[in-house]
């Protein structure tokens, strides 16, 4: 009982002050960064490796093999679970980040032909590192289960999507959405998600809130679309979110994002979160949304 008190009281102190020790580029269990984020920069930078004439550029990924057991092994005191064992890992993996960012005092390294601004070398969720470079490489490939492609994803690569249903951090296509919820009306109706008998009752009418005859149940496109809001949110108010500087140094360049035109060489990620601007403007805004939330 005392050790999970102390445990506690550190935990709660370390949490408040993680942040201000760990680089940007490691969002794993640091408060505020989100999983979605080094995804969304991820596809950013694939963008134009198709391009036959594009500039010599490379990323690797690499994955750690049990570095949390690495780094806080039973040895040193602590107990499996153990609340701390999170920030400890990623204070440990700060060690390899710096060393990482070390490489820019190389006379024979050169920087990711958008990373430069920024001394972008790699980012980091978890047991997942990506490295970035000037130099050749292949795709398409998965990063923290989502795949990186240069274009926009065709339904053959979002299927694996299908069995996580990922679309509170990613955004789906139209046909990935539709596939995912007839698997929901399928096992809402028959118990299984195979493709079964027309459903009972629509599904726009399953999902009217119960006042109003339905049953409750979530809109999958009204839940990806609030996903993507999400992140046209934290383009506006997260300035210390890596994901975030790099859009508005690369793409804005310190323009007024809101009216800016959409950029032609930007993934279909965020022209699609761009695209959202027009949702907030028939709300009012941002103010006029939270007054409709409230």
């Amino acid at each position: 009982m005392v050790y999970k008190l102390i445990s506690k009281i550190i935990t709660a102190r370390l949490a408040a002050v993680i942040g201000e020790v760990i680089d940007d580029a490691q969002a794993g269990f640091i408060q505020g960064n989100h999983i979605g984020d080094n995804i969304l920069l991820a596809t950013e930078l694939i963008k134009g490796y198709d391009h036959k004439i594009s500039s010599p550029r490379c990323m690797v990924k690499v994955y750690l093999k049990k570095p949390m057991t690495q780094l806080n092994g039973a040895k040193k005191g602590l107990r499996q679970g153990d609340l701390m064992s999170p920030f400890l890992f990623a204070i440990g993996m700060e060690y390899l980040s710096r060393c990482l960012y070390e490489l820019r005092l190389t006379p024979d390294f050169n920087f990711h032909p958008i990373c430069e601004k920024l001394s972008l070398t790699h980012m980091m969720f978890a047991d997942d590192l990506l490295m970035f470079s000037r130099a050749y490489g292949s795709i398409p490939f998965r990063y923290l289960g989502v795949p990186l492609s240069s274009k926009k994803l065709t339904v053959a690569q979002c299927s694996p999507l299908v069995e996580k249903v990922t679309a509170q951090i990613f955004i789906l296509t139209k046909k990935i959405l539709k596939e995912i919820e007839a698997r929901f009306r399928c096992f809402l109706w028959t118990g299984s998600s195979a493709p079964a008998r027309k459903s009972l009752v629509a599904w726009k009418y399953v999902c009217l809130p119960k006042v109003y005859g339905g049953w409750n149940l979530l809109s999958l496109p009204e839940w990806n679309k609030a996903a993507v809001t999400k992140l046209l949110w934290d383009i506006a108010h997260k300035a210390d979110n890596l994901w975030v500087k790099w859009v508005h140094i690369y793409y804005f360049k310190h323009r007024d994002y809101w009216n800016a035109p959409i950029p032609a060489k930007c993934s279909w990620f965020l022209k699609k979160i761009l695209s959202c601007r027009d949702i907030l403007n028939n709300q009012g805004g941002w103010d006029g949304l939270m007054q409709a939330i409230e």
